[in-house]
């Protein structure tokens, strides 16, 4: 008779462990999917801004050649943040064409390279997401905050 009680605890504690090892693993799972879908989501949107920012950097190249030797200024603003964490943006040309945007996230870190092709030179030059501005200073193409 003392058996029975025996087989309802011992089926009760393995039964709760069975669930517990089920919720972890669906929550180990489901960690992973969401931190996937994330960087996903953070790719794609540093992307649309380094084509925007490519689209910026072109169309102050032909404002400079229109009015050679003048200085142009374009101000985008941008997101603070993509997928709530910080990003930078590095305007980079190590002397062949075309020049880069990089685009990088802080948390995850997320990287996107976006190439844009002009015929003004550029400088190396940083900025982070927020207001930013596209200048060409009579020589080079920059970008900076605003």
């Amino acid at each position: 008779m003392t058996d029975r009680g025996v087989s309802t605890a011992l089926g009760y504690v393995l039964g709760l462990a069975i669930i517990t090892v089920m919720i972890s693993g669906l929550f180990i799972t489901t960690g992973a999917v969401v931190s996937d879908q994330r960087e996903r989501a953070i790719q794609s949107e540093l992307r649309v801004l380094g084509n925007q920012i490519a689209a910026d950097i072109t169309t102050v190249d032909r404002l400079a050649f229109a009015e050679p030797g003048s200085a142009v200024r374009l101000t985008r603003s941008l997101p603070g943040t993509v997928a709530g964490t910080s990003y930078e943006i590095q305007l980079e040309y190590d002397g062949s064409r075309p020049a880069t945007i990089e685009l990088v996230s802080n948390q995850p870190e997320v990287a996107v390279t976006v190439r844009v092709t002009n015929g003004t030179a550029i400088a190396n030059s940083t900025a982070f997401g927020g207001d930013v501005a596209i200048k060409y200073n009579g020589s080079a193409v920059v970008i900076d905050g605003a």
